[in-house]
């Protein structure tokens, strides 16, 4: 529509500006979103150090108002067009924005922490607000996005990228849980943003997303059981649509991870690719994919 045409008309225009330019309008760009948006005014669990918990209790669909979700998609599109060398103005309250904003469904902010984990720095500079390791990000980020899945009915105490592998193996029927749609767009940028860096930690994100997908297959087959003990409530007929929901939505991501975009991580937007970096994926996931494959006692269709 329009405004996806304003946001694109955005990042085309930020990505053509120095990096001094750029600073300029990022920092503007923040200071209007804390200044004109009505969650940041009503909900003071943002400025908390330890805010996740709390963050995830007040969100639902209709957290952000409209002209909160057109800023905030602005200002996504300024971070996604960045040179990788522009300082943002405070890293972990833009961490805290986007990612809540990707649970409520705004998937310029899934991009815009997809491109800032691509470009995320080495080394960690102190000098720059809310500085954090790349490492730091990514758990706070998933431990957000999994909390808001209501993982087998209650929010996952401490999801991380050392146990994120452990976690995934609930996604049962027994357990009652399942991975919200909004939640795998969010890890399919962020895993694609690592994927082109050739981060070292991509395959545990991957591994979510594999679980995800196989998902669907697996509820099916316990559905099936649950039918022949002649008893099934609405309760798991929700959970096998949602599951199939999320089964969809990461067979999207990794048509997403094996693409080329047009609207981020590319390198009008100064993206960093590593050479051959899909071919590189997809030989390091292949073991595990058909570990998954033989392990199966079930098809997936």
């Amino acid at each position: 529509g329009l405004f996806d045409a304003l946001m694109l008309m955005m990042r085309l225009a930020v990505s053509y500006c120095t990096e001094e330019h750029q600073t300029l309008i990022v920092m503007k760009g923040y200071q209007i979103l804390m200044a004109k948006t009505s969650f940041l005014h009503r909900d003071s669990c943002f400025f908390s150090a330890s805010a996740s918990e709390d963050i995830i209790r007040r969100t639902t669909a209709s957290y952000f108002s409209l002209f909160d979700k057109w800023l905030v998609s602005l200002l996504a599109s300024v971070v996604i067009a960045l040179r990788p060398r522009v300082i943002l103005p405070d890293v972990w309250m833009l961490l805290k924005i986007f990612t809540v904003a990707v649970i409520t469904g705004l998937e310029a902010a899934a991009q815009a922490l997809g491109s800032m984990v691509n470009k995320w720095p080495t080394a960690l500079d102190t000098d720059i607000v809310g500085a954090c390791t790349l490492e730091d990000a990514l758990d706070f980020i998933l431990k957000i996005v999994c909390d808001s899945s209501r993982w087998n009915n209650q929010s996952v105490k401490c999801v991380s990228l050392a146990n994120i592998q452990k976690n995934i193996t609930h996604i049962n029927i027994d357990g009652g849980c399942f991975v919200d749609t909004h939640a795998v767009v969010g890890i399919a940028w962020i895993t694609k943003g690592l994927v082109m860096r050739g981060h070292e930690k991509v395959k545990n994100m991957a591994t979510f997303l594999l679980e995800c997908l196989l998902s669907s297959g697996r509820v099916k087959h316990l559905t099936v059981q649950i039918d022949n003990g002649s008893f099934k409530d609405k309760s798991v007929e929700s959970f096998e649509d949602k599951s199939f929901e999320a089964s969809i939505s990461a067979a999207d991501a990794f048509q997403l991870i094996s693409s080329d975009s047009e609207v981020s991580l590319n390198k009008i937007f100064h993206a960093s690719i590593r050479p051959l970096y899909k071919q590189r994926f997809y030989a390091s996931m292949m073991p595990l994919i058909s570990h998954n494959i033989a392990e199966s006692d079930f098809s997936v269709t």
